[in-house]
């Protein structure tokens, strides 16, 4: 019986690639969901669906939220273009045999922004006084093993943005699988529906949520009691965009520092080569971590993430 769920939601799921290519950029709304989450993560080039074993999966995949042995608590700090504030607050516990809960909070400020006037003809007529803008995301997560090596997990989303005194909401759900490939050991892979929900409705005009399909694999090329290597690669079927490509690597020193790389091939063509790059440095003792991201956007300039992570 177990299969059969497994079967039809793996279906279910692929219906949706169809849809993907519905779009263009600028088509969707609250796209400040499609921000990746965590310094790990986001250093490996956003490479995460496969691998998905720690607090982080609340956004990568649920479904790795079973690796959660006990209780984890993260916070990420993201320091965004022209003065934007973007903050991260992420929880989840083991609940014995019936799972693992979790939960977290986005916030995304932009601070003051100048109100623009314009003329009866379209054009510029002059610039008077501010307005603000914020974004907000309420998530709760379960994930639970419903076979041997099997994990699945859903998270349910309520999405808020307001701009000056208007404000749109939506509802969204994310459903995730990774199975570990039990022949090899080494080998995991991941499977994350994202924002499949309600659209965001501003005053009149509905948009929809980023829907996007990732297919991920993590693969950890070699491992001791003190050192490791893990690659791993997501493909990304948006809705509003091409398909595109994340590639990652993590190497561990002693399980103490890690030094992280990855590439992301969707920021190639508005701008250039390079911006697809990603990097990052972690350190950890005992039960308690810091990570670091560094990620180049062409001329629009450099935005570094820290994340903090405790184990509880």
């Amino acid at each position: 019986m177990k299969k059969s769920y497994i079967g039809i939601s793996i279906i279910a799921c692929f219906l949706f690639i169809p849809y993907s290519y519905a779009g263009n950029p600028g088509t969707t709304g609250a796209n400040f969901l499609k921000l990746g989450v965590g310094a790990r993560p986001v250093g490996m080039g956003e490479a995460f669906c496969g691998v998905a074993d720690d607090i982080d999966s609340l956004y990568w995949n649920p479904a790795g939220l079973n690796s959660i042995q006990g209780k984890e608590i993260s916070f990420m700090h993201n320091f965004w273009f022209e003065g934007i504030n973007y903050d991260y607050l992420a929880y989840a516990q083991r609940i014995g045999k019936f799972g693992v809960i979790g939960g977290n909070f986005t916030f995304i400020g932009y601070g003051s922004i100048p109100r623009t006037f314009e003329k009866a003809d379209g054009t510029y007529d002059r610039t008077e006084g501010d307005f603000t803008a914020s974004d907000i995301s309420v998530n709760i997560s379960y994930a639970q093993k419903i076979m041997e090596k099997f994990d699945l997990g859903i998270t349910l989303k309520i999405i808020n943005e307001t701009i000056e005194n208007y404000s749109a909401f939506a509802f969204g759900l994310d459903i995730g699988f990774l199975y570990a490939i039990p022949q090899t050991k080494n080998l995991t892979l991941g499977i994350s529906m994202q924002n499949i929900g309600t659209p965001l409705t501003f005053i009149e005009k509905p948009s929809p949520l980023p829907l996007n399909f990732k297919l991920g694999a993590g693969y950890k090329v070699y491992s001791d009691k003190n050192n490791s290597i893990l690659t791993a690669l997501d493909i990304n079927i948006p809705i509003d965009n091409k398909v595109n490509f994340n590639l990652g690597a993590e190497y561990w020193f002693r399980g103490i520092i890690a030094a992280r790389i990855g590439y992301k091939t969707i920021t190639i063509s508005e701008l250039g080569g390079l911006a697809g790059l990603c990097a990052g440095l972690g350190f950890k003792w005992q039960d308690y971590g810091i990570d670091y991201a560094f990620v180049p956007y062409g001329d629009l300039g450099y935005t570094h993430r820290i994340s903090l992570m405790a184990e509880f």
